[in-house]
């Protein structure tokens, strides 16, 4: 901010010696209004309303982007959720099948065989989604029929 506060107070001093220096009086005329000021008074209020203006644009633009990557912050933190979950979900299953975090294989002797089976079941049963419809159970129809005429 001292880096602000030193251009500002710069830029001050070099506006009041450029109004001091020019000290004609001119006549100022807009739509039906009429003024008569010192030249350099006028030029440094045209500049300084220049700088308001283009604040006020640079303004809306910051907020634009602001804005934007606001919106990317909250897809993000949302997909990174959904991955944590996932990895949550994977570390328990493979705990179920007796492995550590670090996929080292760790005999429990209380992981049957049948809990292991329950897990991996768990694991097809999320990953594969139940087709439906009548096409469906015409193809599996079909496929039964060719399994029984190799048998």
């Amino acid at each position: 901010m001292k880096s602000y506060i030193v251009g500002i107070a710069v830029a001050m001093i070099l506006s009041a010696v450029y109004a001091l220096s020019n000290t004609d009086e001119i006549t100022i005329k807009f739509l039906d209004l009429r003024m008569t000021l010192r030249q350099g008074i006028w030029e440094i209020i045209v500049f300084a309303l220049g700088v308001l203006i283009m604040w006020i644009i640079s303004l809306c633009a910051s907020m634009e982007v602001y804005i934007k990557n606001r919106k990317k912050t909250k897809e993000l933190t949302k997909r990174v959720t959904q991955l944590e979950d996932e990895r949550t979900s994977l570390l328990a299953t493979l705990r179920g099948f007796g492995w550590n975090d670090r996929g080292e294989d760790v005999k429990h002797e209380k992981n049957t065989e049948a809990e292991r089976d329950a897990a991996a079941e768990n694991i097809f049963s999320r990953s594969m989604p139940e087709p439906a419809g009548e096409e469906y159970d015409a193809a599996a129809a079909g496929n039964k029929d060719k399994e029984k005429s190799e048998i």
